[in-house]
């Protein structure tokens, strides 16, 4: 926990339209300050009165990789950290496994995947990942440095933006990842954004979204620390165990993809000429 009676916070303004307004408050006091949710204030903008929320991160040296291994494949050097009782953070290269994930979307598909994915393709353009939102428990100890409800708000954006959640159809039925991306129900695959398992002697977390490309943002720098914090802390300690065979055949196996065709637009009444 940090401690200061002056500490410069980062606040980022979302509006509804995705456009940000990012605000910096310089020596704004807090104590015994790690991260704040939900903060709602009324803003007077000329004569209307507006609701917002905000979500306050420290402006704090970033968390340290010690006793952290950082990679982006299950090769041999993370395989031996993990047969030495390593923990492992695993942010797999997204060229790497695209056969094996979907794409990143933050709000929520149409209502009707197989019909606008049809619609895209016959129109040349790119088909919707089709994802409906995020799922996790919000009492988790990984949220405790990285506040949020059980489903996706705007603090999520860049994070869910810069990922490719991973269809983990091949774990067992009641197996759940730390944060579960919902799938439309055509489709309908089991898909992760951040998941853990014990593996051989070790621990692997593993996050689906691109944490380089999003460390410059507060809240890409605050997930960060706080996946760090948690792999640290005695409350990492995965229940679904894995060898690290059946871990890499998990992520590079080829996924039984259905083919989802829509609808077509027509009707069987007969106009009869005159």
């Amino acid at each position: 926990m940090q401690k200061s009676s002056a500490i410069q916070c980062n606040f980022r303004l979302w509006k509804h339209s995705g456009n940000r307004l990012n605000v910096i408050i310089g020596h704004y006091k807090f104590n015994d300050f790690i991260a704040i949710s939900l903060i709602v204030r009324k803003i007077y903008l000329f004569l209307f009165r507006i609701h917002v929320n905000l979500w306050v991160y420290p402006d704090r040296t970033p968390e340290s990789e010690a006793d952290i291994f950082i990679c982006q494949s299950l090769d041999d050097k993370a395989r031996k950290r993990l047969s030495q009782g390593g923990k492992i953070l695993l942010i797999p290269d997204h060229k790497a496994i695209e056969e094996q994930s979907v794409g990143g979307l933050f709000t929520p598909d149409y209502w009707n995947y197989a019909m606008f994915k049809s619609i895209s393709e016959n129109a040349g353009r790119e088909v919707s990942p089709g994802t409906l939102s995020l799922l996790m428990d919000e009492k988790h100890p990984l949220f405790r440095q990285f506040p949020t409800e059980c489903h996706s708000n705007w603090q999520w954006w860049s994070i869910v933006r810069h990922a490719r959640p991973f269809i983990l159809n091949a774990t067992r039925h009641e197996y759940k990842p730390l944060i579960q991306v919902v799938d439309n129900v055509e489709r309908n695959h089991k898909l992760g954004l951040l998941f853990e398992f014990a593996v051989d002697n070790g621990k692997v977390l593993v996050c689906m979204s691109n944490l380089e490309a999003i460390r410059h943002t507060p809240e890409g720098s605050q997930l960060r620390n706080a996946i760090l914090s948690y792999m640290k802390s005695a409350e990492f300690s995965p229940t679904e165990t894995l060898t690290s065979q059946q871990l890499q055949h998990i992520l590079t196996t080829e996924v039984k993809k259905q083919d989802i065709v829509g609808v077509k637009n027509q009707s069987d009444y007969d106009v009869q000429p005159e």
